[in-house]
Formats: C-alpha cells, structure tokens, sequence
C-alpha cells in the first residue's frame, strides 16, 4: 500500500496484495495457467517447475477452548459443533487444536474462532441477559499504605513535600563533599541527557532535597521543612537494570526560631517515623560521613542494621549551598524500615498502680553515649523500667575536662502492686552496680 500511493499506481494487483495474498495459492493457479495456455492452443507447457519459496510459511494453530469460547459468546455450544463449523470453512481440526488455512490469514487467536463459530450459528440466537462483571475490592498494598501513612505523619509535623528529578549533576556529589572513593559516586548515565545538569541517575537522595532547600532560603523563606520519599537508583551490572529503593530525606532550617537545638528536632522527626513502624532502634554517633558535622551527627540503628543518617550539615557543605544558618538533613532506607516495620501489635491495659520516678545524674567520659548508657539502665532494672529519657547534659569545669554528665528520668512501675521505696531502692543500685562495671559510671555529687 504504501509504496502504491508513493508511486501513484493503483492497479488490481495492488489492490489484491494490500489485502493479503495466499502464498499456498501460487502453485494452483500456475498450474491452472499452463492448462488454459494448452486448452487454447496459446503455447507449448513444457515439463519442470521453478519454485523459489525458502521461507515456506507454516500454518497457524489455534488450541480450541470451548469453555471460554462459550463464555466470550455467551452461548452453550457443544465441542462437537464447534469443530463440524469450522470444518465446513476449510479449518483443520487435530488433537484439540484448530489448524487455520493458509487463505485466513486473518484468524490469529481464540476470539477470531469464536467470530467464525457465531457467524454460522446466527448473532440472533444469542439471548439477551444482564451485564454481569466481577467486582474487584481496591485497596493499597503494604508499601504504597505505609507510604501514605509516613507522608500524614510527615505533613502532620508540618515538614512540605516535594519531588525532585531523579537524574542529577556528578558535580552534587562533590557540594556534599562525598569522598572519591565512595561506591555512590558510580552512577547510571543517561545515553542522551538534557544536559550537564541532568547527566545521570542519583544514588543518594540528600543533594536533590538541599537544592530545593538552598532555593527557598535565596528566596529569603525564613522557616522550611522538606521532605521527600525519593528512588535512588544503584548500578549493577551494565547488562542490567540498575536496582530501585526509596529514601525518605528530609532537610530544613528555621532562621527565625532563636535558641533552638534543630539537631534535637530531626532527631524527633526521625523518631517519630520509627515510632510509626514500630521499630525500636538506637542512635550511634556518626563522624565519617563528610556531608554532616563529625560532632552532630547519628546513624539510626536496628542491631546491626543501618536505617539511616541524620545530622546538621557540615559547616562546608553548607556553605556550598550558599547557606547562612544551620540546617539539618536526614536520609533514611525506606525499604529497610518497611522490611523491620511492625505488623502485629499487642494490646496492655493501662496500669492500675502507681509509678515511682527516681532522677539519675551521672559523671562520665564525653566519649560515652547517651544511648549505651540507656540500654544497659534498661536491662539491668528489667521488667520494672518503664521508661527511660534523657533530660540534661551538662559540661563545665566543675565535671573536669574530658568529662560531661548526663541526667535521666526512670519510672518504676510493678504490674501487679504498688513498688514501694525499698524495692525502688534495689533496683536502682542494681542499675547503678552495672553501670560501674560497664563503663565506671559514678553519680554526679
């Protein structure tokens, strides 16, 4: 057809070919040629045949699925008919399978037999009934829920939302000072990108949230809390996709709140997102990555399994966005949350007895973490610690150099009586014998 009306040419030929050509009929209708040429004495047919056919097309074949046949029509017709209609229409029929002639290029799947099948039974005898579909329950999987869930708690906290390009600069990885050496610095390439801006996939999602940050604050926005639940995209191997997982990175400043503590606050961020999953984790100082300050900065542990950073920048990498205040950033495995998230929850009464607060103040060496401290409280009082948090840090000369103290709030509380001060007493020098033995923990005079 399309070289017919580029050349302008519409003949019988070309009109006959558009429609499709029986190759199978070549033969006969030589053959009926030559009979004609001697019938009326227009030549001499000698003998030999010259057929040149390497690519012989095979005949198509079509299993016949009554049942669904029947279904698609809306009829109730036997396997038996089935197979004398199309018989009588030249179809072949062989251990279940419906052999098409090579004159119906056309039939190519089961709904074109059932067209064959209904055109000779007659479209007036299908019987008129109502419109009968299944009925599909929507509903969100367990990731697309617990996204929603972490984008509520997020909005509800008052951080906005944003999405952000999935392709990046090479130059971000270097505005968030990422050593040479690190593996995330191998990205996808894309073969044909927009520009040097856009020249591969991202494998980190904290440069696409500063930047968003760092326009807001050239636009003189005094408070901005972002956050993003983005893909990075992690190169395999150059025959393979590269594997998908999400992030939730968060970033913000607040130039007008005075005497803050925003490491504080992403910290709370962070927390309440574990909170959410139900997964209890602990925060381990951080000093390697280069993005964040060596002293304000946290992984987010599970055992021994890393969910994520979080931290104020680091004073150069900030000034790399053009930053004049602090700002904090996080970055956590959303894959990972979801993987450890809790699905069963346990229901416990209210407590019917009252608690017994006891206020530690402990001298220690500034190297000591907060949360190890914690942990070992937690375990040595056992069943009877409800709680613990900290509350007060202080340094000063009256600690003594290399030393700081911190100061926590334990409630005590029996299940089933009232703890009195005896038994409070016990298990607060239990608490305080395993935290000399652990770290040489003495309280603060």
């Amino acid at each position: 057809r399309v070289t017919s009306r580029k050349l302008g040419m519409r003949t019988e030929s070309s009109g006959r070919f558009e429609k499709g050509m029986d190759p199978e009929n070549t033969m006969p209708a030589l053959l009926r040629a030559c009979q004609l040429v001697q019938l009326l004495g227009a030549g001499q047919v000698v003998d030999g045949i010259i057929d040149v056919y390497p690519c012989k097309k095979s005949a198509t074949v079509i299993p016949l699925e009554v049942d669904r046949i029947n279904k698609f029509l809306g009829v109730h017709l036997s396997e038996q008919y089935m197979i004398d209609t199309l018989k009588s229409l030249e179809f072949g029929y062989e251990d279940g399978k419906v052999i098409v002639p090579s004159f119906r290029a056309d039939v190519e799947c089961m709904n074109d037999l059932a067209e064959e099948v209904i055109r000779i039974y007659g479209y007036n005898k299908i019987e008129s009934t109502g419109f009968v579909a299944p009925m599909t329950q929507g509903g969100r999987n367990a990731k697309q829920q617990f996204t929603c869930d972490v984008t509520d708690a997020l909005c509800g906290m008052g951080i906005d939302e944003i999405n952000t390009f999935s392709f990046i600069s090479p130059k971000y990885y270097d505005k968030i000072r990422m050593a040479e050496n690190d593996p995330r610095r191998v990205s996808v390439k894309i073969s044909n990108p927009l520009g040097e801006d856009t020249s591969v996939m991202r494998t980190t999602a904290l440069p696409s949230i500063l930047e968003a940050l760092s326009y807001n604050f050239s636009q003189k926005n005094e408070n901005v809390h972002l956050f993003e639940i983005a893909t990075v995209y992690l190169p395999t191997t150059p025959d393979k996709l590269p594997t998908e997982t999400a992030r939730i990175s968060m970033a913000f400043y607040d130039t007008s709140a005075k005497g803050a503590e925003p490491f504080y606050e992403m910290k709370g961020y962070v927390e309440a997102i574990m909170r959410l999953a139900g997964i209890p984790v602990k925060f381990v100082s951080e000093t390697s990555d280069k993005a964040y300050h060596p002293g304000r900065c946290a992984k987010v542990m599970l055992g021994d399994t890393c969910l994520g950073i979080f931290g104020e920048l680091h004073p150069q990498c900030a000034e790399n966005y053009g930053f004049g205040c602090t700002v904090c950033a996080a970055e956590l495995d959303f894959d990972a949350i979801l993987e450890n998230k809790k699905t069963v929850y346990e229901y416990s009464s209210l407590p019917k007895f009252p608690a017994v607060e006891r206020d530690f103040s402990f001298v220690c060496d500034e190297a000591l973490q907060a949360g190890d401290v914690e942990e070992i409280m937690v375990q040595a009082g056992g069943k009877t610690v409800e709680s613990v948090k900290l509350f007060d840090v202080y340094r000063g000369p009256q600690i003594g150099e290399g030393k700081k103290s911190l100061s926590f709030a334990v409630m005590l509380r029996a299940a089933d009586r009232t703890m009195t001060d005896e038994e409070a007493d016990k298990v607060v020098n239990k608490i305080m014998k395993r935290l000399g033995d652990a770290f040489g923990i003495t309280l603060r005079s």
